[in-house]
C-alpha cells in the first residue's frame, strides 16, 4: 500500500492533511510505548476517515515537518496508510538538523537524525517554506527572538494556510508567547488566518475554510495526563473549528474560543465536495488534446510549453472552461423546456375555465402534472447546472490569470486579491489553487512578448469583439427581437381590451348579440370566452419573454466590455516602457490582474443572484 496515490492525480486537485505537534511527546520511551501506538492508531483512523471523503480522483497528500515528535509519527501513519507526504522544512536540510536534540524527553538526537533521512528520502516532494508574513527586519527584531524563531513560525503558517485539515497532536494548553511558533500558534493560524501580515487579517469567507482534528497527547515536560486517562478518549476524533465571529471577544487574541463538532464542519465539508466533484468531471477530459490558446499567436496557434507545471495549470485552464461552457448550455436548455411547458400549462387552464370544456380539464391536469414533475426534476437539475455554471467559469478564470502572473515571473497569489465578497462565494477555488502551487512548481517565466500578445493582446481583441457583437450582431438582434416582441404583444393586448371593452359595451346596450353567443356553433363557449383566453394567453407570453429573455442588459454587457477595453489599451501601452524594471514589472501584472478578478466578482455576484426564474 506505500505511495499507492503517489503517482495518481498529478493534475488533480489534492485534499491536503497538515500536521502540527510537539517534539517531546510521549512516543515509545521506557514504558511509553502504548502512549505512541495508541497515538499512531487515532491519526491513521483520521487519515483514513478523511480519504473515505474522496475518491479515486482526488489524491490526499500530507504537508509535514519532519520534526522530532508528533511529525515523524504522522509521517510514519500516513506512509502505513498509504499517502504521500510532502516535506516542508522552515530552512535547508543541513541547517533544520542542527535544531535536532534531546527536547526533553530523552531521545538520542542522532538516531532522530537518521530517521528524518529516512523519511525525507521518502517523500515525494521537499519545500522550503516561504516567508509568508514578510515582516522588515526591524519587525523582526523586535518580536521574535531569533532569526530561527520566525522561520519557524512561516513553518507553521504555511501548512495552516494550505491544509484542508490539520492534524494536532497538542497537550491542549494555550501558549502565553504571543507571536510563538508551537503547536497551539498553529492551531490559531488554521482557525482564524490571524498572523502579522496585514493582507491575511480574518475576513468572511478565510474563517472555516479548514478543519482541525485535535488529538490530545502528554508531554514530557508538563507531565499531562494522556487522552485515554482523563476521559476523553470518545472525543479525540472530534473536529474542532472558531465559533461565530461575534460570540466571542475578539480582543483577547489569546482565547481559544473552540466549538465541538462530532462530524465535520459544514464549511469544509463544502469545498471537499466541490473539488472532489470538479476532479470526477475533469477526469472525463483526461486524454483532450489542449485546445486553448493561454500561450500562442492571435492566429489560434498554441505553443507547447517545455514546464510540465505550467502545462498543468493551462490544462487545468482548459478543463474548467470546458465545464462551464457545458453546464451553461445544459442550463439554458432545460430551463427553456420549461418556459415552454409554463406556457402550455397556462394555456390550457385558460381554455377549460373560460371556455368551460368539460373536457379540458384532462389535459389541463396532464399538463399540469408533466409540469410539476418536469419542473421538479429539471428544477434541482437547473439549480445544480447554473451553480456549477458559475463557479467553473470563476474558477477558469482565476487560473487563466494565475497562468498569466506565473508566465510573467511575478510571484504573486492572484487569490489574494480577492475581495471580501469573492473569498466569501468562493472559498474552495482559493483552496484548490493554494493546492495546485504544493503540488507544482510556477518558477519558470515564459517569453514576456508571447504573453503580452496572448494576455493584453488577446484580452483587449476579446472585449473589443464582445463589445461590437453586442452592439451589432447576435445579442443586439436577441434584444431588439424580446424588445419588439413585448411591444407587439402589449399593443396586442391593448387592441384586444380594446374590443372587449367596445363589445361589452354594445352588448350590455342590447345593440350586439353575437357578443354572447355560442363560437362555431359550440354551445359551451361564446366569443365572450375566446376574448378572455386571447387576454389572458397575451399575458402568459409577454410573462414568457420578460422573464426568459434579457437577464443581462445589452446596454450593461456593452458598458462591462468597454472597460475593460480600455483597462488593456493601457496595459498595452505601458508593458514596454515598464517590463525591463522588475520590480515595477511584478507590481504592474499583480494591478491588472487585481482588475481582472474584481470584474470577474462582479459578474459571479450578478449571475449568482439573477438566474432564471420561471413560475407555473
Amino acid at each position: 500500500m506505500k505511495h499507492r496515490q503517489k503517482l495518481q492525480g498529478y493534475n488533480n486537485i489534492p485534499i491536503i492533511i497538515g500536521v502540527t505537534g510537539h517534539r517531546d511527546i510521549f512516543c515509545g520511551i521506557e514504558n511509553d510505548t502504548e502512549d505512541c501506538e495508541e497515538i499512531k492508531a487515532q491519526v491513521k483512523t483520521a487519515i483514513e476517515e478523511i480519504i473515505s471523503l474522496c475518491d479515486k480522483n482526488t489524491p490526499v497528500i500530507m504537508l509535514n515537518a519532519l520534526a522530532q515528535g508528533a511529525d515523524m509519527l504522522c509521517a510514519e501513519a500516513a506512509f502505513e496508510c498509504g499517502i504521500p507526504v510532502y516535506a516542508v522544512l522552515p530552512c535547508e536540510k543541513e541547517k533544520y538538523l542542527t535544531s535536532f536534540d534531546d527536547c526533553g524527553c530523552g531521545r538520542n538526537p542522532e538516531e532522530d537524525k537518521n530517521h528524518f533521512n529516512e523519511l525525507i528520502n521518502n517523500c515525494t516532494k521537499v519545500i522550503i517554506a516561504p516567508d509568508q508574513e514578510r515582516l522588515s527586519k526591524s519587525v523582526k527584531e523586535a518580536k521574535f527572538d531569533s532569526a530561527e524563531s520566525y522561520e519557524y513560525r512561516q513553518l507553521g503558517i504555511y501548512i495552516a494556510e494550505h491544509s484542508h485539515f490539520l492534524l494536532a497532536l497538542w497537550d491542549g494548553v494555550e501558549s502565553t508567547n504571543q507571536y510563538g511558533c508551537g503547536a497551539a500558534e498553529v492551531i490559531k493560524f488554521a482557525l482564524t488566518h490571524d498572523y502579522l501580515d496585514s493582507e491575511h487579517v480574518p475576513v468572511p469567507g478565510t474563517i472555516n475554510d479548514s478543519a482541525v482534528i485535535w488529538i490530545k497527547c502528554r508531554r514530557k515536560k508538563s507531565g499531562c495526563k494522556s487522552a485515554r486517562d482523563d476521559g476523553r478518549s470518545e472525543e479525540i476524533k472530534k473536529v474542532y473549528r472558531i465559533k461565530d465571529v461575534d460570540s466571542f471577544d475578539i480582543d483577547d487574541s489569546r482565547k481559544f474560543p473552540y466549538k465541538d463538532f462530532v462530524s465535520c464542519p459544514e464549511c469544509i465539508t463544502e469545498i471537499i465536495k466541490k473539488t472532489v466533484r470538479y476532479n470526477v468531471e475533469t477526469a472525463f477530459y483526461k486524454g483532450e488534446k489542449i485546445k486553448d490558446f493561454l500561450y500562442g499567436d492571435n492566429s489560434g496557434n498554441s505553443y507547447e510549453i517545455a514546464d510540465k507545471d505550467m502545462n498543468s495549470l493551462r490544462s487545468q485552464y482548459f478543463k474548467a472552461d470546458l465545464l462551464a461552457t457545458a453546464y451553461r448550455d445544459r442550463y439554458k436548455r432545460r430551463m427553456l423546456a420549461v418556459a415552454i411547458l409554463s406556457v402550455c400549462v397556462a394555456f390550457s387552464f385558460l381554455i377549460y375555465d373560460d371556455c368551460s370544456i368539460f373536457g379540458m380539464i384532462y389535459p389541463c391536469l396532464g399538463c399540469l402534472i408533466v409540469a410539476i414533475v418536469t419542473t421538479a426534476v429539471c428544477g434541482v437539475k437547473y439549480k445544480d447546472y447554473h451553480k456549477k455554471y458559475i463557479q467553473y467559469r470563476a474558477l477558469a478564470e482565476v487560473l487563466r490569470t494565475q497562468f498569466y502572473i506565473c508566465a510573467c515571473g511575478t510571484k504573486a497569489f492572484v487569490c489574494d486579491e480577492f475581495s471580501w465578497t469573492q473569498k466569501s462565494d468562493i472559498a474552495w477555488i482559493e483552496k484548490a489553487l493554494r493546492m495546485l502551487f504544493i503540488i507544482h512548481d510556477f518558477k519558470k517565466p515564459l517569453d514576456k512578448d508571447k504573453v503580452k500578445n496572448n494576455w493584453i493582446i488577446g484580452q483587449y481583441c476579446y472585449h473589443n469583439s464582445q463589445l461590437k457583437k453586442n452592439k451589432k450582431k447576435s445579442h443586439k438582434r436577441q434584444a431588439k427581437l424580446c424588445k419588439r416582441a413585448t411591444s407587439a404583444l402589449f399593443i396586442v393586448s391593448i387592441a384586444l381590451y380594446s374590443i372587449i371593452l367596445l363589445f361589452e359595451s354594445l352588448a350590455l346596450c342590447g345593440i350586439l348579440d353575437f357578443w354572447k353567443g355560442t363560437f362555431f356553433n359550440i354551445e359551451t363557449i361564446s366569443w365572450r370566452n375566446i376574448g378572455a383566453v386571447a387576454v389572458g394567453l397575451s399575458a402568459v407570453i409577454t410573462l414568457f419573454f420578460s422573464s426568459y429573455f434579457d437577464k443581462l442588459s445589452n446596454e450593461r454587457k456593452c458598458e462591462d466590455h468597454a472597460k475593460m477595453k480600455n483597462l488593456y489599451i493601457y496595459a498595452l501601452r505601458n508593458w514596454d516602457n515598464i517590463v525591463s524594471d522588475k520590480t515595477r514589472f511584478n507590481r504592474f501584472v499583480v494591478n491588472i490582474a487585481r482588475e481582472e478578478i474584481i470584474e470577474n466578482g462582479v459578474w459571479y455576484s450578478y449571475v449568482n443572484e439573477s438566474g432564471l426564474q420561471i413560475n407555473i
